[in-house]
């Protein structure tokens, strides 16, 4: 699910630059890095330029993400299998004196043998873009936002290096998307 915020209808955000500026927190962190670098690529696929100076950027652009710890997630499900062996039945008699040998087969059958449960683990993973308008900022001596977008996403998977480019992805798919309107994207996944 993304969620964006942003104010691009007053002004297109083609042709301007950006930075991608690390918190405290991520300031010489290699995933932090590569994660950033995704972003950096899809802002750049949408006509944005990056740039190395912040006094240059018309934006500002930061990145934070995180995954829970899990929480188990408990599901039933029909559980289909043999009911049946199937068989062979022998009738034997006589005719007179003469033995006679019959045979039958009856095959296996198959539907449902019951319910089952099983408990998964489910992790929460979100990621949180938002970009902040530079010359704005410095001008009202605070910070002006002109996009923010929170992407989630829920499923088995605990790693969140696995996840989070597909997450980057969904939030770029309509880019920047209408305004306060949650979308679903179904990105295909590939780990």
């Amino acid at each position: 699910m993304v969620t964006p915020f942003h104010t691009f209808a007053q002004s297109s955000p083609q042709g301007k630059t950006f930075i991608i500026m690390p918190s405290k927190t991520q300031e010489g962190s290699l995933e932090w890095a590569t994660y950033s670098n995704l972003v950096a690529q899809k802002l750049e696929s949408k006509g944005l330029r990056r740039v190395q100076s912040a006094r240059a950027a018309d934006y500002a652009v930061s990145l934070d993400y995180a995954i829970d710890s899990g929480r188990p997630v408990t599901s039933s499900y029909v559980d289909y299998g043999q009911t049946s062996s199937g068989g062979t039945s022998y009738t034997t008699g006589y005719v007179g004196n003469t033995p006679v040998t019959a045979s039958t087969y009856t095959p296996p059958t198959y539907g449902v043998k019951g319910t089952s449960t099983r408990t998964d683990t489910y992790y929460g993973r979100v990621v949180r873009i938002t970009i902040m308008d530079v010359q704005k900022s410095l001008a009202e001596n605070k910070r002006v936002l002109v996009y923010e977008a929170t992407g989630k996403s829920d499923g088995e998977t605990g790693n969140i290096n696995v996840v989070l480019p597909h997450i980057i992805d969904a939030m770029f798919v309509d880019w920047p998307g209408k305004s306060g309107v949650p979308q679903t994207q179904s990105i295909p996944f590939k780990g």
